[in-house]
């Protein structure tokens, strides 16, 4: 498997992402029925999944180091790796001290100081969304990390290539591909 997956980043980058954004909505949930015995329910989910996020986030973060330091890449793919990391590690650093901090106030999560850890739960949020969104387009705008790109005709769309010499292009589906 290694051969096919040169690194493990991939197998990690997805959880805090999924983890956080889980975290927050929990966490805001909590905020807004907090007439509803739910509520509590929902501050104890955002605990947890901050705190699984925060695991992640190191393990994503040392086989982002790891990756940055070993995948081919060009002068452009450079620069949109390093721009990624560059938001990765500080990131990832403030989501595990948010994990540790949630921890440490454990038994007042959703109780105390809510308006602040909400804040801070948007702003992970909204950090791990840019970098998530900057290491995709380090994948799939330039590349990284795999192995070939399809060669294609034309402009790339699904109809811009054959399927083993069938002219029509039937896939079961009854509305045209002009949509």
């Amino acid at each position: 498997m290694i051969e096919i997956i040169p690194n493990w980043h991939p197998l990690f980058v997805h959880f805090p992402i999924a983890l956080v954004m889980i975290s927050t909505f929990c966490f805001v949930g909590g905020m807004l029925l907090r007439n509803y015995s739910i509520s509590g329910e929902l501050f104890i989910v955002s605990k947890w999944t901050l705190w699984f996020a925060g695991l992640y986030a190191v393990m994503t973060a040392y086989t982002g180091w790891l990756a940055y330091n070993s995948v081919a890449h060009d002068a452009p793919s450079h620069q949109a790796m390093t721009l990624h990391k560059n938001w990765a590690l500080p990131t990832s650093g403030l989501i595990a001290l948010a994990a540790l901090g949630a921890f440490f106030i454990r038994k007042s999560w959703g109780k105390e100081r809510v308006l602040l850890c909400a804040l801070c739960l948007i702003v992970l949020s909204s950090l791990i969304s840019v970098t998530g969104y900057l290491g995709a387009e380090s994948v799939y705008r330039y590349g990284i990390g795999v192995m070939s790109l399809p060669e294609t005709e034309g402009t790339g769309d699904h109809d811009s290539h054959s399927h083993g010499g069938r002219e029509s292009h039937d896939d079961g589906n009854s509305t045209p591909h002009g949509h």
